[in-house]
């Protein structure tokens, strides 16, 4: 609900029938609004009148922050392979009230329990060139001090030339051989 203009309660009548929201009187003169369970929709101005010889009137701004959350139909898939030698463009899109910092690891050591931050903060990396040593897992980092950050980690495959040379013989007659090389190329994941 958002309060604009929106009457919620009267003397002793209440209309609004939101059964998150109550007015409370915990001692007389002293009027409460409760919202329970709140909702980004809920943001905004709430005024309280009094009517009483002197009018009283008191605002109050609610600004609701929400945590931060990973868009996973807008971020990169969390398998993503590349020859080597391209450039490959991770991206992580992330919401939250208020708007979430973007930060990336590569994950390093035994089951990637230690982390390196790389390249700069923001919703996407970007690696040129990249290198059979650049594969492994990345992670992108959402935090807006809400609560705990939201994380999505990413594989990253890189697929690597891999030349064999191959010697045959070629028999030209019972005593004359001729040697012929062959290059055999394929690509291995790293």
């Amino acid at each position: 609900m958002n309060p604009k203009r929106i009457l919620i309660s009267q003397k002793e009548s209440r209309f609004i029938d939101d059964p998150r929201m109550s007015i409370e009187r915990p001692r007389i003169g002293d009027w409460d609004l409760h919202i329970r369970d709140v909702k980004y929709e809920d943001r905004g101005e709430y005024t309280c009148t009094v009517n009483t010889p002197n009018i009283e009137t008191v605002r109050v701004k609610l600004i609701v922050n929400v945590p931060s959350k990973i868009i996973e139909y807008l971020s990169s898939n969390t398998e993503v392979r590349v020859r080597e030698g391209e450039d490959v463009t991770l991206r992580c899109n992330a919401s939250g009230k208020p708007l979430p910092s973007i930060t990336w690891y590569r994950l390093t050591g035994n089951e990637n329990k230690g982390k390196t931050q790389v390249g700069t903060e923001g919703d996407t990396l970007i690696i040129r060139n990249i290198s059979r040593f650049c594969g492994g897992s990345y992670m992108c980092e959402a935090f807006n001090q809400v609560s705990t950050p939201a994380v999505r980690k990413i594989n990253v495959t890189v697929q690597c030339k891999y030349m064999k040379e191959i010697w045959v013989y070629e028999c030209k007659s019972p005593t004359a051989f001729d040697l012929v090389t062959f290059l055999l190329e394929s690509f291995l994941s790293w």
